[in-house]
């Protein structure tokens, strides 16, 4: 019976000591959590963000490069960045070397470019 009673208790306690205290699927959820939030200064990220949440500051990032950098030091909690920054960069150690960053939520803006 202890054996059972051990078990129930360290399975209780994985369960609630894995489970997230906030979830984030969208930007939304990220300015109501009052997550800070990267973008590249002068980007459509940039842009749409401050139309969309203009009382939410953005930490502003000179270089794409830096959106995924300011993840690691501590300076942003998320990167608005395009789906095709994210497929460049996210194979890169130097920028996601322990494969710990994920893309989460929906695309927030469709945007057609080129030259």
């Amino acid at each position: 019976m202890i054996l059972t009673i051990y078990t129930a208790n360290l399975a209780s306690f994985l369960i609630v000591k894995n489970t997230p205290s906030q979830v984030i699927n969208s930007l939304d959820d990220a300015v109501q959590y009052n997550k800070r939030v990267c973008t590249l200064v002068g980007s459509s990220s940039s842009t749409y963000f401050h139309r969309q949440f203009p009382n939410h500051g953005v930490v502003a990032t000179p270089t794409i490069e830096d959106d995924f950098l300011y993840l690691d030091q501590g300076k942003c909690d998320i990167a608005l960045v395009s789906l095709d920054t994210w497929e460049l960069y996210k194979g890169y150690a130097e920028y996601n070397g322990e494969c710990n960053k994920e893309w989460i939520g929906r695309t927030v803006q469709y945007a057609e470019s080129g030259f």
